[in-house]
This record gives structure tokens, C-alpha cells and sequence, in this order.
């Protein structure tokens, strides 16, 4: 992970850009990681742990109607936590995870391990679904990994996009 980590940071300082991330199922790991890179401040704006519905309303800008038509579990709410946290910090680069780590919450259409990975970057956003299995400690640490390999392929796809 760390050397995905040290690709995004890279990039990041060359572009004078900044990272930050909006984190729910993954309870602030993503911004731990990030910050256990010595100097991370340099591209690391910072990020919100929103668990709860209001405050990925009231802090990331998630509509209670995206909420009430998709669940809180859904590509539509990782697009809006990443895309509201990247306009709060105006950072170049956002990242953002919502899902069910377990070992209950899951149901037929969001069964546990399900969790949904946003990335904003330039114009563009991106997402994709994971399921993972295990603990919950094993759900959330893959996720976390998941969501900055998810990120490194959005950022090339976005240079290239622009080629």
C-alpha cells in the first residue's frame, strides 16, 4: 500500500495538488495511512470520518433525497461524499468510501463486505463497488487499500483523458 500511497504523493507534489477524504465505513484508515507517510502534510489536506447520515449531509453536502432514493450504500452517495469534500478542501484529488464492514448491517442488496469507493479528480468521478469478506477489521483494511489503488487508476485514466 505504501508504495501506491507514495505514487499518489508524488503525483500530487508535482502538481501542487492535494489529497483529501471523506470516509464512512472505514472509520478515518484512509487518513491514517495517508498521515503515517513522514511529510504527508505537504499533499494531505485532511479528510471527515461522516458515519452518520446527517453529517454526510451537513458536512459533505449528500442530499437526503440521494439518500432516500439509493441508500446510504450506493455509488450516487460515494459520488457525492467525494465530489462535497473536494469542493470543501479544494483539494485536486478526493476520495471517498461508504459500505458495511459488518459483522451486521448487510441485507440482498448491499450483503456485508459491500463498499462503494468514490474518486474525484479534475472534472471527472469515478466509482466502483467492492465486496470483500472476512472480519470486520479485514472489510476495512481492504477497503482502505482497494480505495487508493481505485484512486491511482482514476488519476492516470484522468492524465490520459487529457493527453
Amino acid at each position: 500500500m505504501i508504495s501506491i500511497l507514495q505514487q499518489i504523493e508524488q503525483y500530487l507534489i508535482r502538481n501542487n495538488q492535494a489529497l483529501a477524504v471523506a470516509e464512512s465505513c472505514t472509520g478515518g484508515q484512509l487518513a491514517v495511512a495517508v498521515t503515517s507517510i513522514a511529510g504527508s502534510s505537504k499533499w494531505f489536506a485532511g479528510g471527515v470520518v461522516a458515519y452518520t447520515i446527517p453529517l454526510k449531509e451537513k458536512l459533505l453536502g449528500v442530499k437526503a433525497e440521494t439518500i432516500n432514493k439509493y441508500g446510504v450504500v450506493s455509488a450516487e452517495v460515494a459520488t457525492e461524499m467525494a465530489l462535497g469534500i473536494k469542493q470543501k478542501t479544494n483539494a485536486g484529488l478526493a476520495i471517498s468510501t461508504t459500505g458495511i464492514a459488518g459483522p451486521t448491517g448487510g441485507d440482498a442488496n448491499n450483503p456485508i463486505g459491500t463498499v462503494w469507493v468514490g474518486v474525484a479528480y479534475g472534472k471527472h468521478c469515478w466509482v466502483h463497488c467492492f465486496h470483500f469478506s472476512g472480519s470486520r477489521l479485514a472489510v476495512q483494511a481492504r477497503a482502505t487499500e482497494e480505495a487508493f489503488s481505485f484512486a491511482l487508476v482514476c488519476v492516470n485514466k484522468a492524465v490520459n483523458l487529457r493527453g
